[in-house]
């Protein structure tokens, strides 16, 4: 601070950064929470406001937040962002209708992520960004699997079925679909 006369270290010293979010497409309500320690530690994700709609620029206290972006006709999407003092978050989150994510699935924007280490960690390992992608949201049972398995074996042939049946290893032989009522 002694040396801030110019101001060139203010964003630094603010312990704040900022976020540009930007929706597709345009024009999503942005809602802002922010992660606390809840009374257990665990992660408690608060009511922090609405800072607008996309595009959208704004400074925040460093810390984690998870926006939700809403728009007409789209699901909502959860979008987290961990805010670091003295730096800019810039991204773009696509919005999808319900038919394109389909039933029992959760979207999962893309971005970096950080993978591995803990938050007090002097290196934090931020891995590159990957792309949007949807996930159950719940398991697969085996006897899903099992019915997956035999309609393909149906539809498209043995050879494909047998492509996707569990092994123990890469080199090890298939284990035929089990037919049985298990």
């Amino acid at each position: 601070r002694l040396y801030d006369r110019d101001g060139a270290l203010t964003a630094k010293l603010a312990h704040a950064g900022t976020i540009e979010i930007d929706s597709h497409p345009a024009g999503a309500e942005v809602h802002l929470l922010r992660y606390e320690k809840g009374p257990d530690l665990r992660l408690v994700a608060t009511p922090a406001g609405s800072p607008g709609s996309c595009p959208l620029k704004a400074t925040l206290q460093s810390g984690s937040y998870l926006l939700v972006l809403k728009r007409e006709g789209c699901r909502d999407a959860r979008y987290p962002v961990l805010v670091r003092r003295g730096t800019v978050h810039r991204a773009r989150v696509n919005l999808y209708t319900d038919d394109e994510i389909g039933e029992g699935f959760v979207y999962v924007p893309g971005g970096e992520f950080i993978r591995g280490a803990p938050e007090d960690a002097a290196g934090v390992d931020v891995a590159p960004a990957a792309g949007d992608f949807f996930i159950g949201r719940h398991e697969v049972t085996v006897e899903e699997y099992r019915q997956f398995i035999d309609a393909l074996a149906r539809e498209k042939g043995e050879s494909e079925a047998q492509k996707r049946v569990p092994r123990q290893s890469p080199e090890a032989g298939t284990t035929p679909p089990c037919r049985c009522p298990c």
